[in-house]
């Protein structure tokens, strides 16, 4: 799902005055978080390749300007031996853009593991990068 959003809305208000040097700039141009967001195709990846494609994914769909771009996705601690119970990225992508990556992940390894104790994820954009906090 792709999402646009606007940084900001330019406004002018006319007067008799004549335009300013600053009304030819652009006061809000559109920032396209999605823009960079990186798929990868599972079944052509080595086991030894799933650990990029998962981190690949998570960087590309971490660029927010809102909190609201930003939601927490289970990391798949469970099969990944990560001491995270969720990932943070924006709305690019969800749970089941990175579930693939997992469920690949855990056929190469061949066992799962106890994630840690989980606490409630907090998201929220951070200078430009969606973050979790789950404590």
């Amino acid at each position: 799902m792709v999402r646009w959003w606007m940084a900001g809305i330019a406004l002018g208000c006319g007067g008799a005055a004549g335009p300013s040097a600053n009304d030819t700039e652009p006061e809000g141009e559109p920032v396209d978080i999605c823009e960079g967001v990186r798929m990868f195709d599972v079944a052509s990846l080595s086991c030894d390749a799933m650990r990029g494609a998962y981190d690949g994914l998570l960087s590309s769909a971490s660029n927010c300007v809102t909190d609201e771009d930003c939601q927490a996705l289970r990391s798949g601690c469970e099969v990944l031996l990560i001491n995270a119970c969720y990932r943070a990225a924006n709305t690019c992508i969800d749970q089941g853009d990175l579930q693939p990556i997992i469920n690949a992940w855990g056929a190469c390894r061949g066992g799962m593991e106890a994630c840690p104790d989980c606490g409630t994820p907090r998201v929220f954009c951070d200078d430009g990068t969606c973050q979790v906090d789950e404590s």
